[in-house]
């Protein structure tokens, strides 16, 4: 029973309505309250107890002031606190249902439903420190509920307690198996995730003898059999019993041969680094020894590709590299597994064996053609084996950078068999990377029409035709296989589809369309914010099911679910049309008249212009509100610092942070951001164009850098000492932006060699169309370097 300032036969009345409300019989509910509010008009529990069920009717806006209302006329009131708390959360709005919860807590500071509202917020916002203490109260108020015991161990080990969480867990386990009712097959499933947990616990702390003593004690309890291996593995490395683990691995190869983390701890058992990529750092005696185990692995497990595979990052003489992989090749072209290059490229870093590998490759095809069998051998071959073999070689030739030769050879296996749809996708894949996006975009539509009802094809033909910055084509294809809700609306965003709103993000930003850019990226970046808010459902249940383990999984997940590459990429993009918004000081560039087009008719058209995430969210402004009302140097402010928070790793967000900090007179910390993009990539644009930036910006800034980089105040100095050292790792970007603030001369070019990546010299060629008074002849040797070093290129 809720107990309120109500007279008794009120309060009977009033626990009446609450329970309609559990019930979710409204309508009861609201007239009961409201029989209650005509006696009881200033009430302040009753209204916030109406303003709960007006609420749960779809009255959202009128039932949250409504209940702010109660509270202003009860401040005092728990009830209200409580019911102001649930509303936040259906409103996902966390931080205020956490204040209000602690609010309502300190005035019923032994209500348990109040505290556990608290704590799964607390949870949720990630604030371990506090969850702890709302925990532990929980546990004070009543021990002897186990659920207590669980997720007090639960909140111990995210704040790094594992010798308490191990405590209050073995307690728990302990009232587990003697008290925990229901079927028995759930009961046995419960308790070996506990057990789980434990070990869990225990690697997590480094316990690795304890956990080498718990898991044959525990074995009758634990149903997880292969999980269980794994980290007794993983303990007897830990403690260096090399026999013991290669027992335990011998067991896992023998059910997963083709498992990366088994192998490279075999390799560990043998005595031997874990690396199981190339590794110059072994001696010569480690690498005969491991040599010799993977012969023999390849002996026990001759099925197994990745044993294969791995052998071949060891072998250094060429005899034996050519003859591995000329049996390795064999069993991909054989069974035409078109993965073979996707499998092989880690490898092309190393020079020599690239060269092995052609050898190889050229002696096959010129032996299937001619006599349609493997050199020295007279078994015949299937015509496909000489497809997947030239399908092959065009893969190699576009990775050394001979695109004429490379389609040549893809299109000869294209004319022996053209149905074959990995060979269409190939050819888009080499034109791509040549800077030839029409040719790519038309063989990748190509390969859809070779199977319609392919959602795949589909897809990668819609991204390769926004990639070309066609969007009326990308939209019609992607189009294809979109769903319409009930309501017939027809919104590829509302099914969180990530890659359709970056790549049309992408293609507005290049066409110029910022304001359409923006509210694409906005989109996608909200997707993240919708995943980590949805989670919140999951933190009960998880308890209730004891699915601990993936529970923390998913905890873990979500500290760097905004570290991902679309996330990171959608960041950046963000950042860069704030910049430019700053600059040009307009709105947005006007659209170009088919951008125009497409955007009108999504609007016309009351089937498509709908923009739901969900039925109870409201819709993301237009991309021109959203830059009318923001404050650009603010927006790409915050992004930068998301930034530095998910993806700090990257030299690009350390090159997007010189230039937000510079404007905004933050040189502190656009000179720490400088030295770390100098310390993550020596020879990034930005090394040099930042140097300019916060150099150029006033006198105070430039002696601020100069003095905690050690540099030399005669830049020129600087600038000809990193031409000279970047070599051949040199950017165009670099030379164009160096270029820019030095006078463009022409004559830079024929002295310089540059890497060849398409996307720096797209990077550069939008800096100069976007810079002003450049030259016509500097512009002219510019597209005379990007045609030489990508001649087919359609993109500058």
């Amino acid at each position: 029973m809720t107990k309120t300032s109500l007279p008794p036969a009120a309060e009977s009345k009033f626990n009446s309505c609450l329970k309609f409300w559990e019930q979710k019989k409204y309508s009861k509910a609201e007239s009961s309250i409201n029989s209650l509010l005509t006696k009881f008009p200033e009430s302040g529990e009753c209204l916030c107890v109406k303003g709960l069920i007006q609420h749960s009717l779809g009255k959202k806006k009128e039932g949250y002031e409504t209940a702010k209302r109660g509270i202003e006329i009860q401040p005092e009131n728990s009830i209200g606190w409580k019911i102001m708390g649930l509303l936040s959360v259906d409103e996902k709005k966390f931080e205020v249902a956490c204040d209000a919860f602690k609010k309502a807590s300190a005035h019923d500071p032994e209500n348990m439903t109040i505290l556990k509202d608290l704590a799964l917020v607390q949870i949720h916002l990630k604030d371990y420190k506090s969850l702890l203490e709302t925990r532990k109260r929980l546990y004070k108020i009543n021990n002897k509920y186990l659920k207590w015991w669980i997720t007090l161990s639960v909140a111990y080990y995210l704040n790094k307690d594992y010798v308490q969480a191990l405590l209050f867990l073995k307690q728990y386990i302990a009232q587990f198996k003697a008290q925990q009712p229901g079927h028995e097959q759930a009961v046995k499933l419960g308790r070996s995730q506990l057990f789980m947990y434990k070990y869990r616990i225990m690697k997590t702390a480094g316990m690795w003898s304890a956990l080498l003593e718990a898991i044959p004690e525990d074995k009758e309890h634990v149903l997880d059999d292969i999980g269980v291996l794994e980290y007794k593995g993983e303990a007897q490395l830990a403690t260096n019993q090399l026999d013991d683990a290669k027992k335990t691995y011998s067991v896992l190869l023998s059910l997963n041969p083709d498992c990366q983390e088994y192998l490279s701890a075999w390799q560990q058992a043998c005595g031997l680094p874990g690396k199981t990529t190339e590794n110059p750092d072994l001696t010569n005696e480690q690498r005969e020894k491991l040599l010799k185990v993977y012969s023999d692995l390849k002996i026990v497990f001759p099925k197994s590709l990745l044993v294969q595979r791995i052998l071949l990052n060891h072998v250094k003489d060429e005899e034996t590299f050519k003859n591995e992989f000329g049996l390795f090749a064999k069993a991909y072209l054989q069974k035409s597994i078109p993965s073979l290059f996707s499998t092989m490229k880690k490898i092309y870093a190393n020079e020599s064996k690239v060269a092995y590998i052609e050898d190889v490759m050229l002696q096959y095809k010129t032996s299937l053609e001619e006599n349609g069998t493997f050199p020295g051998e007279d078994t015949p071959q299937p015509p496909s084996t000489l497809v997947w073999c030239l399908n092959y070689l065009a893969f190699h030739y576009d990775a050394r950078g001979d695109t004429k030769k490379a389609l040549e050879t893809i299109d000869a296996a294209i004319d022996h068999t053209p149905t074959i749809v990995e060979l269409h996708l190939a050819r888009g894949r080499i034109c791509k990377h040549a800077g030839a996006l029409t040719m790519a975009a038309e063989s990748m539509d190509q390969a859809r029409r070779l199977d319609l009802a392919d959602r795949y094809l589909n897809t990668k033909s819609a991204k390769f035709y926004f990639r070309n910055d066609d969007l009326e084509k990308g939209y019609e294809i992607a189009e294809i296989f979109a769903v319409q809700n009930p309501e017939g609306v027809f919104n590829l965003h509302g099914f969180q589809c990530q890659w359709y709103a970056m790549e049309r993000g992408d293609a507005f930003f290049r066409t110029g369309a910022l304001a359409a850019a923006i509210e694409e990226y906005a989109y996608l970046m909200n997707h993240y914010v919708d995943f980590y808010k949805d989670f919140y459902d999951f933190h009960d249940f998880c308890f209730r099911s004891l699915t601990i383990n993936s529970y923390i999984n998913m905890i873990e997940y979500f500290e760097t679910n905004k570290s991902h590459a679309w996330y990171v990429h959608s960041s950046e993009m963000y950042t860069k049309i704030w910049l430019r918004v700053h600059a040009t000081k307009a709105n947005d560039t006007p659209l170009p008249d088919h951008i125009v087009k497409i955007l009108e008719e999504e609007k016309a058209n009351p089937v498509k212009k709908k923009r739901n995430f969900s039925d109870d969210e409201a819709y993301l402004p237009h991309g021109d509100v959203i830059m009318r009302e923001k404050n650009p140097l603010d927006e790409a402010s915050f992004y930068v610092s998301e930034l530095e928070k998910y993806a700090n790793s990257s030299p690009e967000t350390h090159a997007l942070a010189i230039q937000v900090y510079t404007l905004r007179n933050e040189f502190k910390k656009a000179t720490a951001s400088w030295i770390q993009l100098r310390s993550l990539s020596p020879f990034h644009p930005y090394v040099l164009f930042g140097v300019h930036l916060i150099t150029s910006s006033n006198e105070h800034a430039s002696s601020f850098f100069l003095e905690t980089t050690k540099l030399s105040s005669d830049l020129d100095s600087f600038y000809s000492s990193f031409f000279k050292d970047a070599g051949s790792s040199l950017s165009i970007e670099a030379l164009v932006y160096f270029q820019s603030f030095s006078g463009f001369d022409v004559s830079s070019f024929s002295s310089m060699t540059f890497q060849k990546n398409l996307q720096q010299f797209r990077n550069a060629h939008t800096f100069l169309i976007q810079s002003n008074d450049v030259p016509s002849s500097f512009l002219d040797a510019f597209n005379n370097q990007c045609s030489s070093y990508f001649p087919f290129a359609s993109c500058f």
